[in-house]
């Protein structure tokens, strides 16, 4: 993906079979119900940003896992936006999905990271010279413990 915003996390080639990967699919699932319950009560909250990730499948049949936006559950459906969604993808710019379709979740309490799994094994991935300005870049100041 090239198109991104200043806030979007930067994209990573990830193998589909990478066991950390596949580990931190599994946490976020577990912790699913902290997620919904968490934006039920803070959704009005400007200061705190609910995102899913979700793997949409591209023409050549390829899989391009996005955060998007989290705006509600209805029905059983997560409904989610994307905000700057390559051209390729723009028919996935919305999406209504099954909890248990979701790769990772995160929420970012004024820059206080709750879940995001994902984001941090990315972050483990970089140099530590690195490190620092992802952490900016994603608007994280504090990882919070995911063992809740």
């Amino acid at each position: 993906m090239s198109d991104e915003t200043e806030e979007d996390i930067q994209v990573m080639a990830i193998s589909r079979n990478d066991p950390e990967f596949t580990k931190a699919t599994k946490e976020a699932l577990k912790r699913i119900g902290f997620f919904i319950d968490t934006h039920k009560e803070h959704s009005d909250n400007l200061g705190v940003y609910f995102a899913i990730k979700y793997g949409v499948t591209e023409e050549d049949g390829s899989r391009t896992f996005l955060w998007y936006t989290f705006e509600k559950l209805e029905k059983g459906l997560l409904h989610a936006y994307h905000y700057s969604i390559p051209e390729s993808l723009k028919a996935h710019e919305k999406i209504q999905i099954k909890p248990e379709d979701i790769s990772d979740w995160m929420i970012n309490d004024h820059g206080h990271l709750h879940g995001g799994w994902s984001v941090r094994i990315q972050r483990s991935r970089l140099p530590e010279s690195e490190q620092a300005e992802f952490d900016e870049g994603a608007g994280i100041k504090n990882y919070l413990p995911t063992d809740f």
